[in-house]
């Protein structure tokens, strides 16, 4: 595949999940699927995980060594509860973005929301009510920023079933070497060389990619996902890419189910599809 700035690139793919100790098994029978997907087309790819109790320094142990080990063209970043078709990941591939995610609903249902759009579906004439599916869809928040660091309106590009977004959750995210490389090279992220004296981290030149930052007016503190999105949008003038069109369900004790194409002109009114 090509991605925005270089040539055609040899896809080798390293499939990365911060585990803290537990897989969901929906996320478990997804990952199966994708494996035997890609077996079949004889994608090479690999399969690394650690588990320590903090995500970022889960996160930037993973990051850290797809920088180390050149031979991967790409990281999948997949956390331990997301259920997905390999479909999902195929979108990601064909799009050819450096920073390409899928949307997936937050773990928790905004009830308010849901009432007030099934009392004005009781307005409109039986034929032209929406599934019950569409509102739960448009009912839930969605796990990526709506709006600029500075607390601006977005203005998203549009194209082929994708939008750019300021910051997004990392659960189903591929990821060119061009990203972390350029976090390095742009001087966004900070080494810290004693942490190869840890056994785990020996292997490789330890970066903090997602340690918490604020936002640019030192008003906000933001989580680890919006912080390498930061870096990334704000420090290397990259764009992120998602896919608002595939469902993605976020499992748990309870799975919860939407897909953002549903809630996307809720969001953004003036965007044209």
């Amino acid at each position: 595949m090509a991605n925005e700035a270089d040539g055609a690139t040899p896809l080798i793919i390293m499939i990365a999940m911060p585990t803290r100790g537990q897989v969901e098994l929906p996320t478990v029978r997804s990952l199966i699927a994708l494996t035997q997907e890609f077996q079949h087309h004889g994608l090479p790819f690999a399969f690394e995980t650690y588990g320590a109790a903090n995500l970022v320094i889960n996160r930037n142990h993973l990051m850290s060594k797809f920088l180390a080990h050149k031979q991967f063209s790409h990281m999948l970043m997949l956390d331990s509860d997301m259920e997905f078709t390999p479909e999902a990941v195929w979108r990601l591939v064909a799009f050819g973005g450096d920073f390409v995610s899928a949307s997936y609903p937050q773990k928790y249902y905004n009830w308010d929301l849901l009432r007030q759009l099934i009392e004005a579906e009781t307005a409109l004439p039986e034929a032209e009510r929406s599934p019950m599916e569409q509102l739960v869809s448009r009912s839930m928040t969605y796990n990526h920023q709506l709006r600029d660091y500075d607390n601006t309106d977005w203005h998203p590009e549009h194209r082929d079933g994708f939008i750019s977004i300021p910051a997004g959750g990392q659960g189903l995210t591929l990821l060119s070497r061009k990203v972390p490389e350029t976090m390095v090279e742009r001087g966004v992220v900070t080494n810290y060389p004693d942490m190869s004296l840890i056994p785990a981290h020996a292997d490789m030149e330890y970066y903090d990619f997602f340690g918490h930052l604020p936002t640019p007016s030192g008003r906000l503190f933001l989580h680890e996902d919006q912080s390498f999105s930061l870096r990334w949008v704000r420090g290397c003038g990259g764009t992120i890419w998602l896919d608002y069109q595939t469902e993605i369900r976020h499992a748990g004790l309870h799975t919860f189910d939407g897909r953002y194409s549903d809630k996307l002109q809720d969001d953004f009114p003036s965007l044209e599809v």
